[in-house]
């Protein structure tokens, strides 16, 4: 990691379980009444005091003896998370939207996914993401004191990739983004769990029993829902087909090959996933945005949300790096070790609202003016273009959610490399071109028609496509996810209408280019690296003058 972030000067309260507190008490008595039982000086009560306290508080990567002692029972004796949840559809009346609801040991758990609306371009550092679309951490809090209703807790999960797995460029686009934490595909879940046990006034007048709980809950969720959209961050309510879906699709559970647990790691079909918590006095947005640097096949991270005393909120949080291979993932500054506990850290991140784990995370106490201080991306940041007059990176977003129409008005060298930089994000791309030997070189080279493959025809149709190139070749139609990716080989020919992105190289010719995205335009350098050379080749004509 490229930064860990550092400890916030603001004075914070770090909360100190309750157990720990009594025992500590306990302990020190005992010392007391032992010492006195024996007729011991009491430079030897002292003694006792003193390292029995440091064996329960202590802390030996990030955690007590306690913790370790308890782990490591649990994980020797197989006491891990075990869902007893189902998923179900439920609507307050028959005019509304169903919303899937989980029981879970007599609470209830919602789910909403946040929709990517980030427009312009992101500016990315070693340690910082700027992004004009971010989870309003605030507004959250607030929700969890709704009039007659109250939600225990909120979490906000965000999920995502700096590459997509199994492609032949991910190492190439691994190294030409670096040490940046630049997150190409993200997306973002709110969970929120309501217990009925301490809304009971709230169940009864919704008619009482587990139907009155599940209308509280949908109510709730409803209102989180306005409330997010009034601090513009548009949401969608998950039904219960969309949670068990993405939860499976995570645990790689329509490949048929069970999880399995190690002390420091978690295996799956396809990925070895190692989750670490957050010291709380390093939650940070400096600490929360260094994690996406890490050169991983995906990394998630969840912050929990409670509420806490006198209008503050209980902060805790804890991040999952799968890679494809098992390596040793050194604990940096910040971190603490979830050894023995991988498995349950990883439904802690899951869209499931899984309930009892809430060990995994140490907390702290912040005002509403430090959790506005941090950060979290509602969207992924797009792929990499180039360096600002600054040399800072950019990067947008050319496809997917909210982006319609993409304009590239370059000689073709500039137009294959974005194709080439969004077939190592993911993007699914059909090539419509009346040139395809000047595409040939690149299609062959990657070599996957499931990545990039040339369309047949204008009424050639994938619907999995989610970026058509047009290159000459006008499609009849495409799929309704699909992003047209429009290449103009003259700065004299128009523009589709209302284009999402343009970039524009001026007079055909050089390394600059002007990025315009929403309402910004943004004059950009263009960088590549090596490898990209063997599917591009080297710039090829400028625009006839």
């Amino acid at each position: 990691m490229t930064s860990s972030g550092a400890a916030p000067e603001q004075v914070r309260r770090a909360t100190m379980p309750i157990q720990i507190m009594v025992i500590s008490q306990l302990l020190v008595l005992a010392a007391v009444l032992v010492s006195l039982l024996f007729g011991w000086p009491w430079w030897a009560a002292l003694l006792i005091a003193i390292v029995s306290l440091a064996l329960v508080l202590g802390r030996w990567g990030g955690q007590t003896v306690r913790h370790w002692a308890v782990t490591g029972f649990k994980y020797l004796t197989g006491r891990t998370y075990r869902s007893s949840g189902s998923i179900a559809d439920t609507t307050p009346s028959s005019q509304d939207s169903w919303t899937g609801t989980r029981w879970e040991n007599g609470k209830l758990i919602t789910v909403l996914e946040i929709s990517a609306t980030q427009r312009h371009p992101s500016v990315i550092t070693p340690d910082h993401c700027a992004t004009d679309s971010l989870v309003p951490l605030r507004v959250l809090r607030e929700c969890m004191h709704q009039n007659d209703i109250e939600l225990e807790s909120i979490d906000v999960i965000s999920n995502g990739q700096r590459t997509a797995q199994g492609t032949v460029l991910r190492g190439g686009y691994d190294r030409l983004v670096g040490p940046l934490p630049a997150v190409a595909i993200r997306t973002v879940w709110v969970v929120l769990r309501f217990d009925p046990g301490v809304n009971v006034d709230a169940v009864f007048r919704r008619g009482g029993g587990r139907r009155g709980a599940e209308r509280c809950a949908v109510i709730a969720t409803a209102r989180v829902r306005r409330a997010l959209a009034t601090a513009h961050c548009a949401s969608t309510i998950l039904q219960a087909g969309q949670i068990h879906r993405i939860s499976a699709e995570m645990l790689r559970q329509y490949a048929g090959a069970p999880m399995h647990e190690e002390w420091s790691g978690l295996m799956l079909i396809d990925s070895y996933n190692v989750a670490m918590g957050i010291d709380p006095w390093y939650i940070t947005d400096a600490t929360l945005t260094g994690l996406w640097a890490r050169p991983t096949l995906e990394t998630s991270v969840t912050v929990r949300l409670r509420p806490a005393t006198k209008g503050r909120t209980s902060v805790g949080a804890l991040v999952r790096w799968a890679t494809d291979e098992q390596m040793p993932v050194r604990r940096s500054t910040g971190m603490t070790s979830l050894n023995g506990s991988q498995r349950d850290a990883f439904f802690a991140g899951l869209p499931v609202g899984a309930i009892g784990l809430e060990y995994l995370t140490r907390s702290i106490e912040m005002s509403n003016e430090e959790l506005d201080g941090i950060h979290l991306p509602t969207s992924g940041c797009g792929q990499l273009i180039g360096s600002d007059m600054s040399g800072r990176a950019i990067a947008a977003r050319l496809s997917g959610q909210g982006v319609h129409t993409v304009v590239v008005r370059a000689e073709l060298y500039v137009c294959q490399q974005v194709v080439l930089r969004a077939v190592a994000i993911g993007a699914l791309v059909v090539v419509y071109t009346d040139r395809p030997h000047m595409w040939d070189v690149m299609v062959t080279s990657i070599g996957d028609a499931n990545r990039i493959q040339f369309a047949s025809g204008p009424g050639f149709i994938d619907p999995r496509c989610s970026l058509a190139v047009v290159d000459g070749m006008q499609p009849t139609a495409l799929p309704s996810n699909c992003t047209a990716l429009h290449i103009i080989s003259s700065e004299y020919d128009a523009l589709p209408a209302r284009p999402d992105v343009i970039i524009d190289q001026p007079n055909g010719y050089g390394d600059h280019i002007l990025l315009t995205a929403g309402s910004e335009t943004i004059q950009v350098r263009l960088v590549t690296v090596s490898d990209e050379l063997a599917y591009l080749g080297r710039p090829i004509q400028a625009f006839a003058q």
